[in-house]
């Protein structure tokens, strides 16, 4: 993310993080991104947010992404942009879609009966022509029968 976030040509940089730690380690490793956490405002609270780390050209959420997700698109974009730059124009409508999805080991950590809609989800928020880099593990391979359908591992 810090070196998305660096790169001049990438607008805005989110994460969603449901472990408040991960996000504070971030800010403290990536000093030069500005990071600053803030308590979200009353019209962010759909997202039982804890905290919001926001800094140049990066916003980290503390929450449930499925509580993000489920937000009117119009909702989620005043909250992931929190007043940046960042244009929420697309087709002439007001709906904040990504260019592109990096999700490293969200996959696996989604209960099974729930990655349908999150693969939705993602649909849903990635702009037509946009590209997804899933990264994850194949857990059918584990010994452990629990192991193959529990989330997360």
């Amino acid at each position: 993310m810090a070196y998305l976030a660096s790169n001049p040509k990438v607008s805005h940089v989110v994460g969603i993080d449901i472990i408040k730690q991960a996000a504070e380690e971030f800010a403290e490793d990536h000093p030069t991104l500005s990071l600053k956490e803030f308590q979200p405002s009353e019209s962010c609270d759909a997202t039982s947010s804890n905290s919001i780390f926001h800094g140049d050209d990066i916003t980290i959420i503390v929450g449930d992404l499925f509580n993000l997700l489920q937000m009117e698109s119009d909702e989620r974009s005043k909250y992931v942009t929190l007043g940046s730059t960042v244009s929420t124009e697309y087709d002439g409508s007001t709906s904040y879609l990504f260019d592109s999805i990096y999700d490293r080991a969200s996959m696996v950590a989604i209960n099974p009966s729930l990655r349908n809609d999150y693969a939705t989800y993602m649909g849903d928020i990635l702009r037509p022509g946009g590209v997804m880099l899933l990264v994850t593990i194949d857990r059918r391979k584990v010994t452990n029968d629990a192991s193959k359908s529990d989330g997360p591992p």
